[in-house]
């Protein structure tokens, strides 16, 4: 099956719900796409987007994994998805493509100092055989490995829009 290609780099955030507060903590793992999550801390609430993607195309995301605490600390992301399997996520680091380690996951960014981040694309598309109003939740979690307490969540809802005629 060939994999639709990823055609902007905009972020679309329909909808940005979560408690807000500056970590003051040792360990807090912090994800921001664009400027969306900033110092937004999950997971009760999660941090939630909306996103429609026609079938055949997508779009493409940069988000940061940064570490907000004062101590320097090793994050565990991990990606999980439900629903439609003509719906998928992609997470590179440059060009390579890393999805296979953050699901399951984790995958590690290893010994990073207090206010250090590292930078991800995050592609969300649909397949050819996708149909209009198929889901698909998708659900991108980092963790403190220095306090497995502390963490950030992100919950993507993504629809497959009608094809235009």
């Amino acid at each position: 099956m060939r994999r639709p290609f990823l055609l902007t780099l905009v972020i679309a955030l329909l909808a940005l719900t979560a408690t807000s507060a500056h970590a003051t903590t040792s360990y807090q793992p912090d994800l921001v796409f664009g400027s969306a999550g900033d110092d937004i801390y999950g997971p009760d609430p999660a941090q939630h987007a909306s996103q429609g993607v026609s079938p055949a195309f997508g779009i493409a995301y940069q988000f940061e994994a940064q570490n907000d605490g004062t101590q320097t600390d090793t994050l565990r992301l991990r990606l999980r998805g439900s629903g439609d399997p003509d719906i998928w996520a992609r997470v590179t680091v440059g060009t390579t493509d890393v999805t296979s380690e953050f699901s399951p996951g984790p995958y590690r960014v290893r010994d990073l100092a207090p206010g250090g981040a590292a930078t991800f694309g995050f592609g969300l598309a649909a397949t050819t055989a996708a149909t209009s109003g198929d889901t698909h939740t998708f659900r991108l979690v980092a963790r403190s490995a220095g306090d497995p307490t502390a963490r950030d969540v992100w919950v993507f809802d993504v629809t497959v829009l009608a094809q235009p005629p």
